[in-house]
């Protein structure tokens, strides 16, 4: 699907153009959940992937999902702290979840929220657990949020982490205070016409490296043909063992 958003002025604001993907892959259900929404200039995407037993990570994505837009339409804003403190609204009501209804008691989710003011030209965004978040520049990757993992931690430490798995993380949504840890940009980055942005769950992001990613978004800029692409690649490459994958991919003009 291909939205075309322009906010403000068009001789100001940069146009906006998003594509859209999600997919159960071999997984019985999709605990995969996304959205996104624009007030005047300013743009707000999220992408969550839930886990936690039968039904739960969907009931954990959708509440993160549903918890951060439905907070922000209402209010929305644009600096550093909102975005965190939507991040910690959207972990209490899951906590909150948990332990209202035994069958939640284990539900997590990751999260990953990104805010782009089409007037100013910046983005901001915050993430927790392993949902990431790519600053693609023509066929150069820019910068990408690094996963609450143990392997990533590992890594940070100048320890190797091959033999760690994957998605074991160490934060997500649904961990109680001192333990859930997030992580979240300072200051606003600087957006140009040219950029590109991928927000993507584990399950998309675990089969292409980053330079491939950046080469499928050059060469297929703004088209849909980009996540259908990827989901070949992606079937081809899981060989029959595909995790929820799911993509929110913004073009700026």
């Amino acid at each position: 699907m291909e939205l075309t958003l322009q906010m403000g002025e068009p001789s100001h604001a940069l146009v906006l153009r998003i594509q859209q993907y999600s997919h159960t892959g071999n997984r019985p259900s999709n605990q995969d959940r996304f959205g996104h929404v624009q007030r005047g200039p300013l743009w707000c995407g999220v992408v969550a992937d839930g886990a936690g037993g039968h039904q739960a990570g969907e009931v954990a994505a959708s509440l993160a999902v549903e918890s951060i837009l439905n907070a922000w339409s209402k209010a929305p804003q644009w600096n550093s702290s909102n975005i965190t403190d939507l991040l910690r609204f959207a972990n209490s009501e899951i906590v909150r979840m948990q332990t209202q209804h035994a069958e939640c008691a284990d539900m997590h989710s990751t999260v990953s929220v990104m805010v782009i003011n089409t007037l100013a030209g910046a983005v901001l965004h915050a993430h927790a657990g392993d949902s990431r978040i790519y600053h693609f520049r023509g066929h150069a990757l820019l910068a990408r949020t690094l996963d609450h993992s143990v392997r990533q931690w590992l890594i940070d430490q100048g320890q190797a982490a091959v033999a760690q798995p994957r998605n074991a993380l160490y934060s997500a949504l649904g961990e109680g205070p001192p333990h859930f840890v997030f992580s979240h940009t300072e200051e606003p980055v600087r957006v140009q016409a040219g950029d590109w942005f991928l927000m993507c769950s584990d399950g998309l992001w675990g089969y292409f490296s980053e330079e491939e990613l950046a080469l499928l978004g050059q060469q297929l800029w703004a088209k849909q043909e980009l996540f259908e692409h990827m989901h070949r690649l992606v079937m081809e490459r899981a060989k029959g063992q595909a995790d929820n994958f799911t993509g929110l991919a913004v073009f700026v003009e």
